[in-house]
């Protein structure tokens, strides 16, 4: 439709146009071409300014407008758009349901200020003033920045773009290189837009980090290859605005040059806007149409059903009500047979049930010596077994069931009722130690038989308990169904009213579908006519306007809470007692020591030395992990104390880099470059060009297709860099690179290499690494490299520390989100809280209170993701490293404070008990040789008889395993959390579909290939939420079998200390677990695997407004929950084949260790014994200890 408006005729002819839009209900385009209308009529240019939050738009509108109208902040502020226009002073305030008021004359500069972060109520400030130093048809156009976690700050920008004739995208220094920024610039570019990019905040370029004029090179060629002119790339800074490099100047001298030629070009710009709008709107009325003729069809549809309907409500009412009544008796039923079925009292629970009833006797005493306490020692801890074995029980056999009933009943039944669904899953049948003891009959004697009678009791008695619940769920169950069903049939009654009116609207309906036949036709007429008659523009605008204005005291500020300072807790403390780690390696060392020489405790030496070493070489690993950019390899060296890894404002780390302590094959220095095998590296490029290719099988055949693609423009130009990588890396044939440190950077920082490099490990002596820490720096999560979020989990998983980086000026951006919201699933299966967040260039702060909103900001965003109590640091990494004084407070001492603390003592604690309890066994061994040395000779052989029978003894209580119990509750573990990780897709799932269709992807494109891109997106995120969901199921299943063999160790060790007061058992270290394969598909499926729900589109206005994106959402979810459902119960299986193995494995690996040392001890023990002893020797060695360990 070219030049189908006169200049001319553009105002009259656009109002007409505008009526018609209004008639056809197309407010979408009215408003926009409203604001056209007025934007032409005030002869205006409008320039937008957009692009990252935080990047310094609101600052670089006051500085080209001169007055400090807009609020600036490192956090996000403008969540509305603001016009700023010379003329009298005023501000017209545009509120989210179209109305508007407006305040004449002078005005408070802060509460304006409050007004431009008040996105929730205000959609739009119009500001004018005569003191803004720019030309009187200039509009400068301030919008949120795109990159916010707020997604109304998108579609507040978006909403700009129709009016803006050019667009300014300004992005902080440090981040130019996102895919964000590329996948906008590429997308304005595509729509003709005139686009100018800014690199602000250039001041923070480090020439040791690089030469700025390379480092500009880099930013052109990369924006040039996306279509963008070099010449509309300016880089400023308007901190120091004497900077070398500073084109601030240049840019308001691009102000001025587009001033004058946009004056000039006013109409026809104009024209191509409204051209757009027209395109827009036939489409919305074709749409439309076919909406209307399909309805059509619906309503004849709907008038037959009608007369059914009307026989049908009696019979449907009868059998609402029936319903209620035959769920209820089939849920009593299926109770009653899951209690019938429920055998929770088996073989070894039963013999648990016997050692109770015996300690239940009044004659019940255990040793000769304090046998009160023993004895009542003894009775709590049979209870307690027997009830952890009837709680598991009851668990796995009767709650686990109650809540699969109930759930499948309520999901089918139709009720919505969140408090019911709360019930159900908490579901559990409460067991205590009361039961169990009332349930005894007195005068009953304790024979065999009894304990049949009193297991018989004890069942049916927490049966009971059970099924005085199910009771009460039952009762309100079927209260709420009753209600919900008689709400039911007030809605079929509703409906034939409905139906009955339809009659009465078919004909209006008709007569409206056949007017929109001629619709188009008179359009076309409508923009090509000629419009002689003077037309009086600015009375049509007036009346117009008065449609919406409203009286400023009917509309006022909401006040924002002033945010006080708070004292965070550096670390939190949650012991009983603090263990002194050089207080008990000391003792450790000195124990050895004294042990070492005598001949008998050989055994004790070695496992003493082998403690000994496994403390003092101790290692950890510490994961850096944030937004590229962020300063991790910056904050690394700070940490180091020296500039060890390359740092610069493009994405460097592109591998995986580890600075590790030194050995004597690794000296300091020393850099080992692991290079990517051939099948990693190709995976890598497939997942590069599966979008626009078919799988290559190998690197040559990957060669040919990404050459073809970059020469066809099928893919971006960036990507001819691996054009180049796989060529240098056939020349790497062992996949392993020995470098130096001033050498190794080219592999971590030039993508042409590092694309292929997998890690590099930097062997480096220093305080830190001294204590054995492997400082990890990971890739960006928001990065352009997708292959960067790949290693996230695993150091998520293994790390034993996780520093979380953010950038002070750029706090929170969308990857910090995506790896958050990870991070806070599997937060409580960490033992100990291993997370710290970390504000860096916290030197760029103007002052203490700006610091504060930043730290309460990101303490917000993080409680979102469900991570509370969070320790939060603001540091300065260059500071620190080049020991510069920051003007302000500066947690970089805290942090090293809080952080040696948490690696030196919370890490180390159980390593450490472990140690003490090695220390007692050797003093415990050490008094029974003595002890044992001292005796006649007819006592020793007592003592041997007496020690190879207790030892045998021993022998088969670690043997005696149930593994089988362990694997049920495995089992019911899993079935519970894939249950749930179900549920929580499916209430995320909504909100899947709502942002992959929105009124945006249908703006500019057919409605086919909208509809393909957001079904592709919507199957994206499942795939990735699914993904994500069991990935976390991973680290959570590993802590539960943890803590089962944790639990089944501590009852090994309670059983032999019943058996050997002084037969101490190790604690051994539950470690080397293997990771289960994920098995998630859902993102091979293709659009066209949902051709008959995308055929519910009908047209963007009735999807969007008339309910049938809702019928859509629950056709599509209806489709995919049944390949969610398949996948999850595939992994699930697989998890229990692989966790129930390593169960049993870890079991046998568990007896053997103990096996071996009951063995060790009892024969040197036997050895002592028949041979004469140095009785001076170990007394000696008894008094050393002594004070070692007193």
């Amino acid at each position: 439709m070219n030049n189908l408006i006169l200049t001319s005729s553009i105002l009259p002819n656009s109002i007409k146009l505008y009526d018609e839009f209004m008639n056809r209900h197309d407010t979408i385009r009215a408003n926009k071409l409203l604001d056209i209308i007025e934007k032409v009529y005030q002869k205006q240019l409008y320039i937008a300014f957009t692009g990252h939050f935080s990047a310094g738009k609101s600052s670089m509108i006051n500085e080209v407008v001169g007055e400090h109208v807009l609020p600036t902040s490192p956090i996000p502020t403008s969540a509305n758009i603001v016009l700023l226009q010379r003329g009298e002073k005023k501000v017209k305030i545009t509120l989210h349901n179209g109305k508007t008021t407006q305040i004449d004359g002078e005005y408070d500069i802060e509460k304006i200020k409050g007004y431009c972060k008040q996105g929730e109520e205000i959609q739009k400030l119009s500001i004018f003033d005569n003191n803004f130093q720019i030309s009187n048809h200039l509009t400068i156009i301030d919008t949120p920045g795109i990159d916010s976690t707020d997604q109304a700050h998108k579609l507040a920008t978006e909403s700009t773009l129709h009016t803006s004739d050019y667009l300014f995208y300004i992005v902080d220094y440090n981040h130019v290189q996102s895919e964000e920024n590329f996948a906008f610039v590429s997308e304005m570019l595509e729509k003709g837009k005139n686009l100018y990019f800014i690199i602000n905040q250039i001041d923070k370029h480090r020439e040791e980090e690089g030469d700025f004029l390379t480092y500009r090179t880099k930013i052109n060629s990369a924006l040039t290859q996306l279509g963008l002119k070099e010449n509309h790339i300016y880089y400023t800074s308007l901190r120091n605005k004497d900077y070398p490099y500073n084109e601030l100047s240049q840019v308001k001298q691009l102000f001025n040059a587009i001033i004058k030629e946009g004056q000039e070009q006013i109409f026809s710009l104009a024209q191509q806007h409204i051209n757009g709008l027209v395109e827009e709107h036939l489409q919305f009325i074709e749409d439309q149409e076919q909406f209307q003729r399909n309805e059509k069809v619906a309503i004849e549809e709907k008038l037959k059903e009608e007369k059914a309907l009307l026989d049908q409500t009696t019979n449907q009412v009868t059998n609402l009500n029936e319903q209620a009544e035959r769920l209820e008796k089939e849920l009593k039923n299926q109770v009653q047979q899951i209690l019938k079925n429920a055998n929770i009292i088996p073989f070894e629970t039963r013999e648990k049930a016997k050692r109770f009833i015996e300690s239940q006797a009044p004659q019940f005493k255990v040793g000769l010596f304090f046998s009160q306490k023993k004895t009542e020692q003894e009775k709590n801890h049979r209870a307690d077994r027997l009830l952890e074995d009837l709680a598991a029980h009851t668990k796995a056999n009767i709650d686990w069931h109650m809540t699969n009933l109930f759930m499948n009943k309520y999901q089918s039944s139709g009720v919505k009722d969140e408090e019911i669904i709360n019930i159900i899953q908490s579901f559990k049948t409460e067991i205590d130690q009361k039961l169990l003891q009332t349930t005894i009959k007195k005068g009953a004697s304790f024979t065999d038989q009894y304990v049949m009678t009193y297991s018989t009791d004890i069942s049916e008695a927490i049966k009971q308990r059970a099924r005085e619940q199910t009771n009460n769920l039952i009762h309100t169950f079927i209260k709420q169904l009753r209600e919900s069903n008689s709400l039911a049939i007030e809605e079929l009654e509703e409906k034939q009213h409905s139906y009955k009116e339809s009659i009465q609207k078919y004909e209006g309906e008709m007569i409206k579908i056949n007017r929109l036949l001629l619709y188009q036709g008179q359009l076309f007429s409508v923009l090509e006519k000629q419009i002689e008659e003077p037309f009086e523009v600015k009375d049509w605008l007036d009346s117009v306007s008065k449609k919406n204005i409203e009286v400023h005291e009917q509309w006022s500020l909401r006040e924002s809470k002033k945010v006080e300072k708070e004292d965070r807790p550096s670390i939190s403390i949650k012991k009983d007692r603090v263990v002194d780690s050089d207080k008990i390696l000391k003792a450790l060392k000195n124990t050895f020591k004294t042990i070492q020489p005598l001949e008998d405790f050989q055994f004790l030496s070695d496992s003493l030395m082998d403690r000994l070493s496994s403390i003092e070489q101790k290692t950890f690993t510490v994961a850096l992990f944030g937004a590229f950019s962020a300063g991790k390899s910056s904050f690394a060296n700070a940490l180091i104390g020296e500039k060890v890894l390359p740092s610069s404002p493009t994405p460097t780390t592109a591998t995986i880099n580890k600075i590790a302590p030194v050995s004597s094959d690794y000296p300091h220095g020393t850099v080992s470059i692991y290079l990517k095998n051939e099948e990693e590296f190709l995976a890598d490029l497939n997942g590069m060009i599966l979008d626009v290719s078919t799988e290559a099988k190998s690197l040559e055949e990957a060669f040919k297709k990404i050459e073809k693609l970059v020469n066809k423009n099928q893919l971006e130009e960036r990507y001819k860099v691996y054009l180049q990588a796989i060529t240098e890396y056939k020349s790497y044939p062992s996949k392993f690179v020995s470098s130096t440190l001033s050498e190794f950077s080219t592999f971590v920082a030039e993508e042409d290499k590092a694309c292929y490099v997998k890690e590099v490990i930097i062997y480096y002596d220093c305080k830190l690494t001294r204590q054995g820490i492997t400082l990890v720096d990971t890739p960006g999560a928001d990065s352009l490299h997708k292959r960067h979020t790949e290693v996230a989990f695993s150091y998520i998983k293994n790390a034993d520390a996780i520093l979380f980086l953010t950038y002070y000026n750029h706090p929170f951006s969308k990857g910090d989100q995506r790896f958050l919201k990870q991070l806070g699933r599997v937060k409580d299966a960490f033992s100990l809280d291993k997370m710290f967040f970390i504000i860096n260039a916290i030197d760029l702060a103007s002052n203490e209170e700006e610091i504060l909103d930043v730290k309460n900001y990101i303490d917000g965003q993080l409680t979102r993701q469900d991570i509370r109590q969070a320790r939060i640091y603001g540091v300065s990494s260059l500071n620190e490293l080049f020991n510069q004084k920051n003007k302000n407070e500066d947690d970089f001492k805290v942090f090293r404070k809080d952080f040696t603390r948490f690696i030196k003592h919370d890490l180390m604690e159980a390593t450490l008990l472990s140690a003490e309890n090695e220390i007692a066994k050797v003093s415990n061994y050490l008094n029974k040789i003595i002890e044992s040395s001292q005796k006649k000779q007819s006592e020793k052989e007592n003592e041997i008889f007496h020690l190879r029978n207790e030892q045998q003894l021993l022998l088969q209580t670690i043997h005696k395993n149930s593994p089988e119990i362990l694997e049920k509750q495995i089992k019911s573990e899993l079935a519970e959390q894939v249950h749930y990780i179900k549920q929580r897709i499916g209430f995320q799932y909504p909100n899947f579909f709502k942002e992959a269709f929105h009124p945006g992807v249908f703006r500019d494109q057919k409605p086919t290939i909208a509809l393909d891109k957001s079904v592709t997106e919507l199957i994206q995120s499942i795939h990735f939420e699914i993904d994500q969901e069991l990935s976390a199921l991973i680290i959570r299943s590993e802590q539960y079998l943890k803590s089962l063999l944790t639990n089944w160790i501590k009852e090994k060790k309670e059983d032999v200390i019943i058996l050997n007061s002084e037969m101490i058992l190790s604690q051994p270290s539950l470690t080397d677990f293997s990771i289960p394969t994920l098995h998630v598909t859902i993102n091979e499926l293709k659009s066209s695997f949902f051709k008959d729900e995308l055929k519910l589109f009908k047209g963007t206005k009735s999807f969007f407004e008339q309910n049938q994106k809702q019928m859509m959402s629950e056709a599509v979810w209806q489709k995919i929950e049944e390949l969610i459902e398949k996948q999850l119960a595939l992994n699930e299986e697989n998890f229990i084949i692989s966790y129930t193995s390593l169960l049993t494995k870890k079991m046998d690996e568990l007896v053997a260790k103990f096996e071996h040392e009951i063995n060790q001890m009892y024969e040197s023990m036997l050895f002592s014994l028949e041979k004469e002893q140095d009785i001076a020797g170990l007394l000696h060695a008894k008094n050393s200890l002594s004070e070692w360990i007193s």
